[in-house]
């Protein structure tokens, strides 16, 4: 294993991000997956009422109105065209400070496959070895990251409280490898991201407020877990919420 694997395993176990979150909070392996996803109900998604599908997909406004906050979906205008951002859906995981203060608002874009499972990049044991790692952006350090929503089943690590309303939570690595290998989780219902994308509060304003000549501008979403978790093909999310706008707003 290469020191860099061994580097990208660790900060998975470790989540070792210096971070303090503010209070108010196609490949054919894929697709051989996605064949599998309704196996069964996963034991974290049973009789346990705040861990089910969230409402269904809500307009939470476009331009300088879109409404931001952690759990949130951001979805990218026709004419943007920065290389991580173009043709993007993006979750919203964090807001609050980085290790200078500075106030910083963290995503991961939602649809950006690798070509790589986490066992080839990682060695992962266990069944989830076998899931598709996510490029989540350009920051992170060369880092890792797992999402999902099996909520406080996923303990130690695991953060307590899910993110915003949206049904999804972060870390937990050894409980979720323990819990898919049992077959008392799914692991379509784990997802994992290299690296993340983040921006000021001063660069996120400013990309809200670039609208077309026609009103195109990014749009915010609140979705259902199940949506942010999917192994969704290039720029298929993105392409997917837009039209599910053009559906809501007719």
């Amino acid at each position: 294993m290469t020191v860099q694997l061994l580097t990208l395993l660790l900060a998975i176990f470790s989540r070792a991000m210096c971070f303090i979150p503010q209070i108010y909070q196609s490949r054919t392996r894929s697709a051989e997956r996605r064949s599998h996803r309704h196996r069964f109900l996963p034991a974290c998604m049973m009789n346990t009422e705040p861990l089910m599908f969230p409402e269904p997909f809500e307009f939470l406004g476009r331009g300088p109105a879109a409404i931001v906050r952690p759990g949130i979906v951001l979805v990218a205008p026709k004419h943007e065209y920065s290389h991580f951002l173009m043709k993007s859906a993006i979750f919203v995981f964090a807001m609050g400070y980085d290790e200078e203060g500075i106030g910083v608002i963290r995503a991961v874009s939602l649809d950006n496959p690798t070509a790589f499972t986490m066992n080839e990049m990682s060695s992962l044991p266990g069944v989830l070895g076998s899931n598709i790692m996510f490029r989540g952006g350009d920051r992170g350090n060369d880092s890792a990251m797992m999402l999902h929503s099996c909520g406080a089943l996923v303990g130690e690590n695991s953060a307590d409280e899910m993110i915003g309303s949206s049904g999804i939570y972060e870390g937990g690595l050894d409980a979720a490898i323990k819990l898919v290998d049992a077959e008392e989780a799914d692991p379509e219902w784990f997802k994992f991201f290299f690296n993340y994308l983040e921006f000021t509060e001063t660069e996120l304003e400013q990309i809200l407020t670039e609208t077309d000549s026609e009103g195109d501008a990014w749009v915010s979403l609140s979705v259902p877990s199940s949506f942010v978790l999917y192994d969704h093909d290039k720029n298929e999310a993105w392409s997917k919420l837009r039209n599910k706008v053009r559906l809501i707003q007719e």
